[in-house]
């Protein structure tokens, strides 16, 4: 891809200082690590999204695993944005729900779906179907069905 290729020779002219060959320091941009890296060396993994450095014969990642991650649609396991692993965390900015990551089944579990029961005079904002209120204007239970706040008989 050209893109990675430019971008692998961009950064090696700035790591090795000069001619884009890197010095003693190659940065390798792809799927593998290669099978002869050098001391030192950098390895952007295109199917993980991640950065790695070579270091006492074996590649160590750069950046830690515990991220949280903020969104509306759950991190995809596949592709460069780098795609969550096991014990990763998703905050739903949608739902305001947190989600933890399970590799074996590659799925999204929130860590509690147990809503609270939202009580006050003012509707409540950011809402999900099945939300409740306890409107204490009028003492009634109401329940969002996406499009109103219905009261319950």
């Amino acid at each position: 891809m050209q893109v990675l290729e430019d971008l692998n020779t961009t950064i090696s002219g700035i790591v090795g200082g000069g001619s884009g060959t890197g010095g003693n320091t190659n940065i390798i941009v792809g799927p593998s690590g290669g099978t002869t890296p050098d001391e030192g060396n950098l390895w952007f993994d295109t199917n993980q999204g991640r950065l790695f450095v070579y270091a006492e014969n074996d590649w160590f990642q750069t950046n830690a695993d515990a991220i949280a991650l903020f969104g509306d649609t759950p991190p995809s396991p596949s592709g460069l944005s780098a795609p969550p692993r096991d014990g990763s965390l998703w905050f739903n900015t949608n739902t305001g729900s947190l989600f933890v990551y399970e590799e074996e089944s590659a799925a999204w579990y929130e860590s509690s779906s147990t809503k609270l029961l939202q009580l006050g005079p003012d509707e409540p904002v950011g809402l999900i179907v099945g939300e409740t209120w306890g409107d204490t204007t009028t003492n009634t239970l109401r329940v969002w069905n996406g499009s109103t706040w219905q009261a319950l008989a």
